[in-house]
């Protein structure tokens, strides 16, 4: 679980990685994030409790149809595996007091296996200066 804090109104670089795994050898080896059919969502809501489609911010890759927002590295190495998710600053340019967010990095390797390799809170600071 990650603590995030950022200033809203700013643009926000979410960065997710150097992501690895263990094969069934027991090995660790990276996860592949420019492999065809792989999915990433990065989900940031008010609540845990609100809808998806209800999310104040939402990034992905690799989804038809999705808002993008998330670049990943190539090739994939153990060390060079990563995602960033590009928040723009007219995003949060309507948040005027400090305002907790849940959020939540959700994966899907072509195989079918779902993880979420990275949630917790991020906390919008009110911006002094609005220009």
């Amino acid at each position: 679980m990650s603590y995030l804090e950022a200033t809203a109104g700013e643009t926000l670089l979410l960065d997710l990685g150097p992501l690895t795994r263990k094969n069934d050898a027991g090995d660790t080896v990276p996860v592949d994030l420019a492999l065809g059919g792989t999915k990433l969502w990065l989900t940031i809501k008010r609540s845990k409790a609100d809808a998806d489609v209800d999310a104040e911010i939402s990034k992905t890759f690799g989804v038809a149809g999705g808002p993008g927002g998330i670049a990943v590295d190539t090739p994939a190495t153990v060390d060079n595996n990563m995602a960033r998710a590009t928040v723009d600053a007219v995003e949060t340019a309507d948040i005027l007091e400090t305002t907790h967010f849940a959020y939540d990095w959700q994966l899907e390797e072509p195989g079918g296996r779902v993880s979420s390799p990275d949630h917790g809170t991020l906390s919008l600071l009110a911006a002094v200066t609005r220009a």
